[in-house]
């Protein structure tokens, strides 16, 4: 009795680690489904993101792929934090005000944390600040940060959403609980 119980419990973990290789999302923007893909790429994972009926979805993912997925999103998360918590930093360690950060991910390079030096930063007129310029054509405007709240805001949403849908795919199916 013990013998076909197991055998049937092992064809049952059989079939759904079949079904958990396809993980179905619903990606509203094209950026977010080229971040994931860039992801796969980068790492060489042997899984693709193809479109059904309007849902994306990743074909062989591995748990450990999703982990990684996981590992990164959050680390983009906490740079959109930290541009926003820095968007009116005026003096820094270099000089200057604030640059934004953003996650630069390249298959040769891997996984890394560049500065945003193609955005302009603003100019806010405030003679009285104590980084305020003190002479020059710019006399009196104050240099401050190139990040943009809205745009980190609507970045915050995003990939809170796909942390939210990947961490729920994890716990469904694959009993892993992430925070």
């Amino acid at each position: 009795m013990k013998k076909r119980y197991l055998f049937a419990l092992f064809i049952v973990l059989l079939f759904v680690s079949c079904i958990k290789n396809d993980m179905k999302l619903l990606i509203m923007d094209e950026s977010t489904k080229n971040f994931l893909n860039s992801i796969i790429v980068c790492k060489n994972y042997n899984a693709k993101i193809i479109d059904k009926n309007g849902y994306w979805i990743i074909e062989n993912a591995s748990e450990e792929m999703l982990v990684d997925i996981l590992i990164i999103i959050r680390l983009k998360l906490d740079i959109s934090a930290n541009n926003i918590a820095n968007v009116n930093t005026t003096r820094t360690f270099e000089g200057g005000p604030f640059i934004r950060q953003y996650l630069k991910i390249t298959p040769g390079n891997g996984i890394e944390i560049a500065k945003d030096t193609s955005a302009l930063t603003r100019f806010v007129w405030d003679p009285t600040h104590p980084d305020a310029i003190k002479t020059g054509a710019k006399e009196g405007y104050v240099e401050l940060p190139n990040v943009d709240v809205v745009t980190e805001k609507v970045a915050l949403e995003a990939y809170g959403r796909l942390y939210s849908a990947i961490a729920e795919y994890l716990k469904e199916n694959y009993n892993v609980y992430v925070l």
